[in-house]
């Protein structure tokens, strides 16, 4: 959610709200029947909110914003700028989410079934993170310090790339709002360096390193000129657009390319310029942004991970224990199967060989180098592994353009289909420049990427009538535990089901290191932004500088895949150890999953113990 919303919008918000939820009582309606009125009205009103008027969210998630959700359109379309939030602005929307919770606890969660359960559960643990959020006494501070507007990965700048890069045109209103977005980048991308100044103002200055990435960032966009590669990206968007004729199409290209170079590149140079002025306060900075804020830092990832766990007042202490004995397990097993591969060296060569081809990418399991057939092997092991789809959906493959690929930390990534449209296409999104010598890691992606990771647990989600709030709203801890979860499982199901031991080996090694390397990362996060060690330190000699970069501006960032992991494999572990040859993989992963794609860490924990329970 966009943390400077507008004071007007905050107004609309409560009127809706309260107009919503009054008129969802009938004379003729039964209690639970209420219950489950109001608990929609409010995700709905939720949902609006939320998504408010940013076009290019409304454009992703739903084919018929108006139709399906009631969304109305209101002032002009601006790709996303700074303004400065005032306590005022905090405190209103303080009081607003008060009255969502007001709102919540009017409605008796026992009486709820299905969806609607889970609606109230999602809209509970999000309300509850904004509360703590706009009622913190560091509120301004956290509005500076946590935001990504500025850093070494290009920050809102490159996020409207991959915008322009995901946008859907569906109709001509969609040409005509993406091209507003466009031309308002010459007034929205300058407007960052307002952040900048507020924060040096309140003693937050930007390091030399950020600035100088961000700058090298822009200079190399604007180093391309005409050979930047939205000019090709939009023609080929434009020329593929089948509602618009010939004489629409080359209008349309013309005021594209007018509105890249004359507004986006015009905002992009500004930009570059500008930061020029706020270098040399911290030339050289050894701890993260996060320690050097001392308390107010301490206060935010303490906010941030419980946003990103769902787990109120959490024990980040008891946390890292947890994630630093999976690092050990993970590390122990790991070596063990190293150890078996290295007594094979002078016994069995060919499964030594064939072993470290697979570790050194030279070699793709079981022949599968193409993503066509890795996905259509996925789909048939996920048999095994999660409940069978109503509908198969068709999963088609995109590429990066290689100057974004180059730059970027995706390997991959999954954009979730609309939420409005059941049975449309999905599609992942490949980084060519990382992955395309990497076809062991390729295989693995593609799982935690699609079957059975993000692809389908979102569309599983749509299958069991989640609704729009539950699908904009998933815990990210589970969500990225869940996919690092199911490339375990695709691994453990390729052991089973080959005859190669170098083959079983490897996946058996992968699963570990999958494990070791994410949650490893999670410790790094905690001890660089909580516990305050120096990069020095946690480097010990070696180069984590790309490391050290994201984790700096992107507090918290490792903890979904690192915790997640911890917590997936560990739930998993409970159930199999509780039930043994009660126990059914499909039918734990069904109740994993029968909360949609992203409940809290707690709620994982208590659907486990239900899973238990209901089989003993």
């Amino acid at each position: 959610m966009k943390k400077n919303i507008k004071k007007t919008l905050v107004v609309v918000a409560l009127v809706l709200l309260l107009t919503c939820l009054a008129s969802t009582f009938t004379a003729c309606s039964i209690l639970d029947s209420y219950y489950s009125a109001k608990v929609q009205a409010l995700s709905n009103e939720l949902s609006l909110l939320f998504l408010g008027n940013s076009i290019e969210d409304w454009n992703v998630f739903a084919i018929d914003p108006e139709g399906s959700y009631g969304y109305e359109k209101y002032g002009e379309y601006s790709w996303r700028s700074y303004s400065a939030l005032s306590q005022q602005d905090a405190d209103e929307l303080y009081d607003l989410f008060k009255l969502c919770d007001s709102e919540l606890n009017k409605i008796k969660l026992s009486r709820l079934k299905g969806s609607d359960a889970v609606s109230y559960r999602y809209m509970e643990s999000v309300i509850d993170q904004y509360l703590s959020y706009y009622g913190s006494p560091y509120v301004l501070d956290f509005n500076l310090i946590g935001s990504s507007i500025i850093n070494s990965e290009g920050g809102y700048v490159a996020s409207f790339a991959d915008t322009v890069d995901n946008y859907a045109f569906r109709d001509k209103d969609d040409v005509d709002n993406l091209l507003a977005l466009t031309k308002s980048t010459k007034d929205t991308f300058p407007s960052y360096l307002d952040y900048v100044d507020d924060r040096d103002l309140k003693g937050y200055s930007l390091w030399d390193v950020t600035v100088t990435n961000m700058q090298n960032y822009l200079a190399e966009i604007l180093s391309q000129g005409d050979d930047y590669y939205l000019y090709k990206l939009i023609r080929n968007k434009i020329n593929g657009a089948h509602f618009l004729n010939v004489v629409q199409k080359n209008n349309y290209i013309s005021k594209y390319v007018t509105a890249i170079r004359d507004c986006f590149m015009v905002g992009v140079k500004v930009l570059h310029d500008g930061l020029e002025d706020y270098k040399g306060v911290y030339p050289d900075a050894a701890v993260s942004y996060l320690t050097a804020y001392g308390e107010i830092g301490e206060a935010y990832y303490k906010w941030r991970f419980s946003s990103i766990t769902g787990i109120k007042n959490a024990n980040i202490e008891g946390a890292y224990e947890q994630i630093r004995l999976a690092v050990v397990n993970a590390q122990k097993n790991a070596q063990a199967v190293l150890a078996e591969i290295k007594a094979l060296e002078e016994t069995n060569p060919q499964v030594y060989k064939e072993f470290y081809d697979y570790v050194e990418e030279k070699k793709a399991p079981l022949g599968l180098s193409e993503p066509e057939d890795i996905i259509a092997y996925m789909q048939t092991a996920a048999d095994s592994i999660v409940p069978r789809l109503t509908t198969q959906p068709e999963i088609s493959f995109k590429y990066m353009d290689d100057t974004v690929a180059s730059i970027s930390n995706s390997l991959a990534y999954y954009l979730k289909s609309p939420a409005d449209q059941s049975g449309t296409g999905e599609s992942i999104t490949i980084n060519s420049h990382s992955l395309g010598d990497r076809p062991a890691t390729l295989f693995d992606t593609i799982a935690h990427e699609g079957y059975p990771g993000h692809l389908y647990a979102y569309v599983n989600a749509k299958e069991n009538g989640a609704d729009l709030f539950s699908l904009i709203n998933d815990c990210t801890t589970f969500a990225e535990g869940w996919a690092m979860y199911a490339s375990i499982a695709v691994l453990n199901y390729t052991a089973e089901h080959t005859d190669s031991l170098a083959l079983k080996q490897y996946c058996k090694f992968k699963t570990n290191y999958l494990v070791f390397s994410y949650a490893d990362n999670a410790l790094m996060d905690l001890l660089y932004n909580y516990f305050g060690y120096t990069e020095d330190i946690l480097s010990e000699g070696e180069d984590f500088s790309d490391m050290f970069a994201v984790l700096r501006e992107n507090p918290a960032v490792y903890i979904a895949y690192g915790y997640g992991v911890t917590v997936l494999t560990d739930v998993h572990d409970k159930a199999k150890g509780a039930l043994g040859d009660k126990y059914s993989e499909v039918e734990f992963n069904k109740t994993l999953l029968s909360e949609g794609a992203g409940p809290a860490v707690t709620r994982t924990y208590e659907l486990t113990e239900k899973y238990i329970k209901s089989n003993k």
